[in-house]
């Protein structure tokens, strides 16, 4: 399956990378599983975002969110995207937007990119590796 750069939940309202490091925290503290096993909600927030949020790709077609729910999340974009991505992340740094100790643009590249792993895995077999069917 192909995959689809499309961003599910609270990446809906925020930029970006600060959806990134919200993501890290939030799968830092066990939410992420817990949202990721949880099919039901994955499936009501592409519901949701197709009706209310529908966007589109960059070649103009719409985002199947329930694609994206389904083992096609694309969470850390291909290298167009991430070069704006890395510099929309050090202007935030250089701006001090961020409170604590900022953590590297690879670090959380590498985080979302487990989260992006987990999730398709899900999408694909139903099964959070570790976790029992639900």
């Amino acid at each position: 399956m192909a995959e689809t750069c499309a961003s599910v939940g609270f990446f809906a309202v925020v930029p970006a990378t600060a959806a990134a490091g919200l993501a890290s925290l939030l799968d830092a503290a066990g939410f992420a599983d817990a949202a990721i096993a949880d099919r039901a909600l994955a499936n009501a927030v592409a519901d949701h975002k197709s009706i209310f949020f529908a966007e589109k790709k960059s070649e103009g077609e719409l985002i199947d969110y329930h694609a994206a729910v389904s083992g096609g999340l694309c969470l850390v974009p291909d290298d167009g995207a991430l070069a704006k991505l890395a510099a929309d992340y050090q202007q935030m740094v250089d701006d001090g937007l961020f409170l604590d100790e900022v953590e590297s643009f690879d670090a959380l590249l590498q985080q979302c990119q487990a989260i992006q792993q987990k999730a398709n895995a899900v999408g694909t077999n139903g099964e959070l590796e570790g976790r029992p069917p639900a």
